[in-house]
């Protein structure tokens, strides 16, 4: 437990007080520093232990969907500042301080290593480099009925401009009609796109009970018509 620095007393000494069956509690009240009348509450208490200041119930500014999708934009490598840009349209109650205190109760405030190294080297980029990802959000619904949801992201890495949607499923189908989105929302030409190895983004090297998938993915067969690198 740790003490405030000008704390008269501690664990042990309020123990003592609690215990001490003597008559005279001036004398130990000077001893431990304390006046007769705390002396003197101290021995009548129940409770040896301080009462906490923090609050039983901690209330966030955030909810835990809004949590979830700073650490994930975190992870696409932004900064502070420029998170803020991106999540401001999507987040109203988000601001510098809470996003902070997001990330340093995720243990996500400090840049790795690597992440450091990356950031020192000012990589430029052209607009239409764009990140897309997909993750899980908490059970939503009525008690009973709730049921999972799928957040597809998109952020390109020149202007840190963003667009989500949320589906009830990942499959291809939802990744294509979200690509088609992002193609009508970016307003410059898409010419990279870097995705994961997903299912919904990628069939190859998928397999099935006969074999591997030879067909490609709605996802892969809207980027070949808008003529963008996959990644």
């Amino acid at each position: 437990m740790h003490y405030h620095k000008n704390a008269r007393t501690n664990i042990a000494q309020r123990l003592a007080i609690n215990e001490n069956n003597r008559k005279n509690n001036k004398e130990l009240a000077a001893h431990c520093l304390v006046s007769p009348n705390t002396f003197s509450k101290l021995k009548n208490s129940d409770r040896i232990q301080v009462h906490p200041s923090s609050p039983d119930t901690i209330h966030y500014a955030l909810s835990k969907d809004e949590e979830r999708l700073i650490i994930i934009v975190r992870d696409l490598g932004l900064l502070l500042d420029e998170r803020l840009e991106a999540l401001a349209p999507y987040i109203v109650r988000l601001n510098k301080s809470n996003c902070y205190r997001t990330l340093l109760r995720y243990n996500s405030n400090r840049l790795t290593q690597p992440e450091i190294i990356v950031s020192k080297k000012f990589a430029q980029y052209e607009p239409g480099f764009l990140h897309i990802c997909v993750f899980y959000l908490p059970k939503i619904g009525p008690k009973g009925k709730k049921k999972y949801y799928y957040c597809f992201l998109a952020i390109d890495r020149a202007t840190r401009l963003l667009l989500l949607e949320v589906y009830s499923r990942k499959g291809d189908r939802e990744a294509g009609d979200f690509l088609v989105k992002c193609l009508q929302y970016f307003p410059f030409r898409i010419q990279y796109v870097l995705t994961d190895n997903g299912s919904e983004f990628t069939l190859q090297g998928c397999k099935y009970r006969y074999g591997k998938i030879s067909k490609k993915g709605l996802f892969e067969i809207i980027g070949q018509i808008a003529g963008f690198n996959h990644r």
